[in-house]
């Protein structure tokens, strides 16, 4: 199995990175749109450390944009890009940390005032037997992974 993904990548990777990017914004959108359609469709109310995991989706939105429209150099962009990722990984790393019950924490800290007295720690949305917090880990982790890759095949 592993024998195949190092060769599926070693000959698809110049044309992963050629799209990479485009791939990156589209599965922000994405992420974003299953959050959305959770929230409203199923009325489900996320918790504070839910809305902050989107908030680095957005922020690599509007770097994106900023990148395509020539505001920031490539290098730059990829390293902004890594950053976000990371601290992205380590929030969702922290939240699933508190649903799992490896930590525990009140979780009732109040940013930007959207306090909704929602525990942390319990799950209520369920896709492929996965909570929603861990499928925003292994994105991140993943984004952050090729994300390094494309930086260090850049220099």
């Amino acid at each position: 199995m592993f024998n195949f993904i190092s060769t599926f990548l070693r000959k698809n990777l110049d044309y992963i990175f050629k799209y990479f990017d485009n791939l990156d914004l589209l599965s922000c959108i994405f992420s974003l749109g299953i959050a959305f359609f959770v929230e409203y469709f199923y009325k489900i109310i996320p918790c504070n450390l839910c809305y902050l995991e989107r908030v680095f989706l957005y922020f690599y939105i509007l770097l994106f944009f900023c990148y395509k429209l020539n505001f920031i150099k490539s290098k730059i962009f990829n390293i902004i890009q890594i950053l976000n990722f990371a601290i992205g990984l380590i929030v969702s790393f922290y939240h699933l940390s508190l649903e799992q019950g490896w930590i525990v924490s009140s979780c009732d800290f109040d940013f930007a005032n959207l306090s909704n007295n929602v525990n942390c720690a319990i799950v209520r949305f369920w896709i492929f037997g996965m909570s929603l917090t861990s499928l925003i880990f292994i994105f991140y982790l993943c984004i952050l992974f090729l994300s390094c890759l494309k930086l260090v095949k850049d220099n």
